[in-house]
C-alpha cells in the first residue's frame, strides 16, 4: 500500500508527486521558508563597502536575496602605522528557497 501524503492544497502518493504539484502559486502574505549562507567578506574602505563585496558575489550564484545580518565585524590593522588596512564582516545572508 502506497504512503500518502497530505498538504493543504491536495493529497497526493509519495514517489507520484510532481515538482511543485502541491504548492500554490507565491502572494504576499503567504508561508516561505528561508535559508542562509554564512560569508565573510574584506574592503579597504568601509564595512557598508564590504557589506556590499559580500552581497554582490553571494548574488552570482544565489537566487531570491531576502536580507542579512552582521554576525562579526573586525578590522586589520597596519603593524607599523597602526592605521586602518582592511574592514571585515561575517554576515548572514538569508534567501527565500523556491
Amino acid at each position: 500500500m502506497a504512503a500518502v501524503q497530505t498538504s493543504k492544497y491536495k493529497a497526493t502518493k509519495v514517489g507520484d508527486r510532481k515538482a511543485g504539484a502541491d504548492r500554490a502559486p507565491s502572494r504576499k502574505g503567504e508561508r516561505k521558508v528561508y535559508k542562509s549562507i554564512t560569508v565573510t567578506a574584506a574592503s579597504p574602505e568601509s564595512y557598508s563597502d564590504a557589506v556590499r563585496v559580500a552581497i554582490d558575489k553571494a548574488r552570482e550564484t544565489v537566487r531570491r536575496l531576502a536580507w542579512w545580518e552582521v554576525i562579526d565585524q573586525r578590522g586589520r590593522l597596519d603593524p607599523d602605522s597602526s592605521e586602518i588596512t582592511e574592514f571585515q564582516l561575517t554576515l548572514a545572508i538569508h534567501f527565500e528557497v523556491e
